[in-house]
């Protein structure tokens, strides 16, 4: 599940530049935010690094460790989600259907009219 995964921890945003910009960094884990920066600006939801709390963090590390993880952690049906990759990325969904192998069905709106896809859960954002 977390394969060549590590979890630093990082002194400002400085420092989490300075992470992001080094060799094999992938991803930096992130959570949607509402966008205040600029006022008039439309209102959206951008994603801005996790702050993960210490003890939460070791027991999920501990969790994990002892095998124990039968069903995605955190994701719910009638969750709310943003797709973070493919075609849909950025569009707000709802999950509808926790699927075997990490996969989960979501209703996007296109038009609004609710569409059913299916994802990967690393695919999504949960809000």
């Amino acid at each position: 599940m977390l394969v060549r995964t590590v979890f630093i921890g990082v002194q400002d945003l400085d420092h989490l530049d300075i992470v992001k910009g080094s060799d094999g960094v992938a991803e930096i884990v992130c959570r949607p935010v509402e966008d205040t920066t600029l006022p008039g600006n439309i209102e959206s939801l951008v994603l801005k690094p996790a702050r993960l709390d210490a003890d939460g963090l070791q027991q999920f590390v501990d969790v994990i460790a002892r095998g124990e993880i039968v069903e995605p952690v955190g994701v719910k049906i009638g969750q709310s989600v943003v797709v973070t990759e493919g075609p849909f990325a950025s569009f707000p969904a709802v999950v509808e259907e926790v699927l075997p192998h990490d996969r989960i069905k979501v209703a996007v709106s296109i038009f609004g009219k609710a569409s059913p896809i299916d994802l990967d859960i690393a695919q999504v954002q949960i809000l």
